[in-house]
């Protein structure tokens, strides 16, 4: 296993700290929908987020490269990048990991 510093270890934790529950929910919705063109609306509908929130959250994951937004018509669309994908998948392995454990514990 590499060997991390510090300062990087912080770096990520200061990431996840900055996507917040919000921006882990759009993660996991758009992962879901895979390539499916995803409107904003949508999002907004279907995790119950306001306007404000959900807009802000969206251009914190743009800021950090894990999302693209465009616009089809009069619609906006949001989609994950590369990168949001293979962050995705990563956070998708960790909470897979962190069920497992909260099982074995409650067994």
């Amino acid at each position: 296993m590499p060997k991390c510093s510090i300062a990087h270890r912080r770096l990520g934790v200061k990431v996840i700290e900055e996507l917040g529950e919000r921006g882990i929910l759009i993660i996991f919705y758009l992962m879901r929908k895979g390539k499916e063109i995803v409107k904003i609306s949508d999002l907004k509908q279907d995790l119950h987020m306001g306007s404000a929130a959900l807009y802000a959250t969206i251009e914190r994951l743009r800021g950090l490269g894990l999302v693209k937004t465009r616009r089809i018509g009069v619609v906006r669309a949001v989609e994950l990048t590369e990168d949001g994908l293979k962050f995705a998948e990563k956070l998708k392995e960790l909470d897979d990991l962190l069920r497992e454990i909260a099982r074995k514990r409650a067994q």
